[in-house]
């Protein structure tokens, strides 16, 4: 009786497992954003952000019209915005020289 019970205690817990691991898969299903929702996310929203590889922080407002103004660091940057049809959000800074 003890092999059955192991082999039943074996396929009661591989069905446990698939049924979390199905649950898991469907849990994580990932629909992208347009650029238009994009653009309603962000626009006109401020955004902290702390980057923990490169040691930086940063505090963005993406202004309605395209550009942004951006504290990175404490030191200031500015540039242009804009979602695409994949779900990113594009930045461009200028450059100064």
């Amino acid at each position: 009786m003890k092999g059955l019970r192991s082999v039943c205690d074996f396929v009661r817990w591989s069905l446990i497992a698939l049924s979390l691991f199905g649950f898991a898969a469907t849990a994580v299903a990932i629909e992208f954003l347009g650029a238009e929702e994009v653009k309603q996310l962000i626009s006109g929203k401020t955004v902290e952000a702390i980057n923990p590889r490169r040691a930086q922080s940063s505090v963005t407002y993406f202004d309605p019209d395209g550009t942004f103004r951006q504290l990175l660091d404490g030191k200031p940057e500015k540039g242009t915005w804009s979602g695409d049809d994949d779900g990113y959000l594009n930045t461009n800074k200028e450059h100064w020289g």
